[in-house]
């Protein structure tokens, strides 16, 4: 079911796997919307998983004793190459620390993004519900009614 909608919505579905024609993460294989299937870490992804993916990437490996990385190793590596290439704004540092800026959270897509009816349907409410806030005099919305994303259905 996912994959279906993956592909309805124009989503590009990249294995991580050492396959055939898989391309090096470091190239910055992406176009558009990505998901990305992640295998299980000693076998890697079976054959459903296989005939799911569009292309294959793969993380380049040196010296002499890696065979394979964790799978959240592999996934933070590649999601950090996407990043990249998607553009994601740089995290600004404080002394030791990153500085999150909490406006900006899940409110600017990457800028390669192309978002689904689903995604505006989202956005809507979203803004819908901040300018509720606004109306309502709420500053800290840590403290607020919950998001529309956030009620349990």
């Amino acid at each position: 079911e996912a994959v279906n909608y993956l592909k309805n919505s124009n989503f590009t579905i990249l294995g991580c796997e050492i396959a055939e024609g898989a391309k090096s993460v470091v190239s910055h294989p992406f176009n558009g919307n990505t998901a990305f299937l992640f295998g299980n870490e000693g076998s890697g992804m079976n054959e459903k998983a296989l005939k799911a993916c569009d292309a294959f990437i793969y993380i380049p490996q040196y010296g002499h004793g890696t065979a394979s990385l964790n799978v959240s190793v592999a996934a933070s590596i590649i999601l950090h190459h996407f990043a990249v290439w998607a553009k994601y704004a740089v995290t600004g540092r404080e002394g030791f620390k990153f500085v999150v800026d909490e406006s900006k959270k899940v409110l600017e897509p990457h800028k390669n993004f192309n978002p689904t009816p689903r995604d505006l349907s989202r956005q809507k409410r979203l803004k819908a519900w901040q300018e509720r806030m606004e109306e309502e005099g709420v500053r800290d919305t840590k403290s607020a009614p919950q998001q529309p994303e956030q009620r349990k259905l």
